[in-house]
């Protein structure tokens, strides 16, 4: 028997390391029991307290190992971006969390930045950042 050791220090008790331990070591990965390679799993956290949001998510990638960190700073909110090779690789939104969708799925699918608006993306997380024909497939044919 497999067993999740957890940090007491930084857990919340929502049993979520033991839900992603068992799923992982079950040998179905589907709800269909077909074996099936999931490899787009990131990293993500998200938590609110007091008030407070803060969702991350992807990686952290240093200026020093070729990666660019962009920082937004405004009075209710605070946005570091990672980017690398043109990708949004991660992300640290503390305040105004909306927009996490769009960004983890950016991380998620390896979108391009050139081929979308992401410093209108950074300020002010929409679909319409992206062009027509990617809203469609997004929205299901629906714009």
């Amino acid at each position: 028997m497999k067993r999740v050791f957890v940090n007491e220090e930084w857990c919340l008790g929502c049993h979520l390391c033991e839900y992603n331990c068992a799923f992982a070591n079950s040998g179905m990965n589907n709800m269909a029991g077909q074996d099936k390679d999931f490899d787009n799993a990131i990293p993500m956290n998200s938590i609110g307290f007091l008030g407070l949001h803060i969702m991350t998510a992807g990686n952290y990638v240093a200026e020093k190992d070729g990666g660019t960190v962009k920082v937004i700073k405004l009075s209710d909110c605070y946005k570091k971006f990672f980017l690398e090779n043109g990708e949004l690789k991660g992300y640290i939104l503390v305040g105004d969390v909306s927009g996490g969708g769009i960004y983890t799925s950016l991380i998620r699918e390896k979108t391009p930045l050139d081929t979308l608006d992401f410093d209108l993306l950074t300020e002010n997380a929409s679909l319409f950042a992206f062009s027509c024909e990617t809203r469609r497939k997004k929205l299901g044919s629906v714009v």
